[in-house]
């Protein structure tokens, strides 16, 4: 992690292989998927068996630009996460007719609890790829959401919306 985020930060280029999906273990990879992937999937099924006959509904699924551009180090996640956006997409089509909305948020950096283990180097390289310099704030996150259940936005489904401080354009 460090040494490698010296290399990287050195401008001399990164030499030392990551090895996190050779290294990555059947059970992490299952829990990841499980944890993220199945748990949208089943919370979005049980909404749907509401709002279906309902004729209505807002469904907002989290996702990450992880899932849309890839992260080192972390291809479970990733995988989830692009996942969950294709899920959304498609879960859009299909309940479309019903008055139903299928949208996902997928921050970028935000400074929750998940950046915990980042040291001051590795924080700094993150930062760095930020153009606004600095982490989001959760409360940023929430507008998207308001945005995404405002049962007068009844024309957007199938989106992604994306606060990450200019990360991802």
């Amino acid at each position: 992690g460090r040494a490698i985020a010296q290399e990287i930060m050195s401008g001399k280029g990164q030499q030392t292989p990551l090895d996190a999906t050779v290294s990555l273990s059947d059970a992490g990879w299952s829990r990841m998927l499980a944890v993220h992937l199945n748990g949208t999937f089943f919370c979005t099924r049980e909404a749907l068996r509401w709002m279906t006959p309902a004729r209505y509904g807002r469904i907002v699924n989290l996702a990450s630009t992880a899932g849309t551009t890839g992260l080192a180090m972390v291809p479970h996640y990733c995988a989830a996460k692009g996942g969950i956006i294709a899920f959304t997409k498609s879960v859009a089509r299909e309940v479309m007719p019903f008055g139903i909305t299928v949208n996902a948020i997928a921050p970028g950096f935000i400074d929750t609890p998940l950046l915990d283990p980042f040291d001051a180097l590795t924080r700094m390289a993150v930062l760095s790829g930020i153009p606004m310099g600095r982490f989001g704030r959760p409360e940023e996150v929430v507008p998207s959401a308001m945005l995404l259940v405002d049962p007068e936005n009844s024309f957007m489904t199938g989106q992604v919306i994306s606060p990450n401080g200019g990360q991802v354009i």
